[in-house]
């Protein structure tokens, strides 16, 4: 179950949870290991996996997490060829949709509530100002956003109308400087700004990688190197690299 963008729409009644910055993971029904949203397999522990409630007719939802700002270290745990178990005892499944079947699908196992699997807690809006207060708490404390869920819409693949983020969105300026291409097909634009700035502007230059928002056509017909072009992004890394960065124009 994916989220839309949030646009504006009456919040009251919605269920609100944080936005985690993780990384999407799903247990298929029936199934014992985990995969990525493309399907793709994440090499976990035993020791980890066995953690996770019992599914049976039902598959698990959720997201990789170690905390507010740790999305770059979830991701190198998850990606080891060969997972650490001590690395992964600190990464949380975290879940708003824990079930798909009807109860009773799941069955948690004997372990207290120190295990992996966790429950992101929801709370009801009442409305505008709750929704404001609520997020403003989380960014301020360096989180990401705030999840809206629709409380009589059950689970469904993909995205969903009924499960919307709200999050930061932050308009900076970079400079095209080179091109990643995987054979002929271009993955990425190599770009630089300075993040006191948010503009390519010197002295402080930082590079990193832009492929969210490049469209087809872009692809075909990239912007030419040394061309300023619009980005936004949410977050900085601490290299000072714009986080889930996407070109505008």
């Amino acid at each position: 179950m994916l989220a839309t963008k949030w646009g504006g729409q009456e919040p009251t009644g919605y269920l609100m949870s944080e936005k985690l910055d993780g990384i999407r993971a799903i247990r298929q029904k029936g199934e014992y290991r985990i995969v990525s949203r493309q399907s793709v397999p994440i090499i976990a522990p035993d020791c980890w996996l066995d953690q996770l409630p019992i599914s049976g007719g039902a598959f698990l939802d959720g997201e990789l997490w170690l905390g507010r700002g740790k999305f770059q270290e979830t991701q190198s745990i998850i990606q080891r060829p060969v997972p650490v178990d001590d690395e992964w005892e600190r990464v949380k499944f975290m879940s708003i949709e824990p079930m798909i079947a009807p109860p009773p699908c799941i069955v948690p196992r004997p372990r207290g509530h120190d295990g992996v699997f966790r429950l992101i807690p929801q709370i009801v809006c009442r409305g505008p100002d709750h929704l404001q207060e609520f997020y403003d708490g989380i960014v301020e404390g360096g989180g990401e956003g705030v999840v809206l869920r629709h409380p009589n819409q059950p689970y469904h693949a993909g995205r969903s109308p009924y499960l919307v983020k709200v999050k930061p969105e932050v308009k900076a300026i970079a400079q095209v400087v080179g091109y990643n291409y995987d054979g002929a097909h271009l993955k990425s634009l190599q770009c630089a700004w300075n993040p006191d700035t948010r503009t390519p502007e010197p002295p402080k230059r930082v590079l990193f990688d832009l492929s969210n928002g490049l469209t087809e056509a872009t692809r075909q017909s990239p912007p030419a190197e040394g061309k300023r072009i619009t980005i936004v992004f949410q977050s900085l890394t601490p290299e000072g690299k714009p986080q889930f960065a996407k070109i505008t124009r």
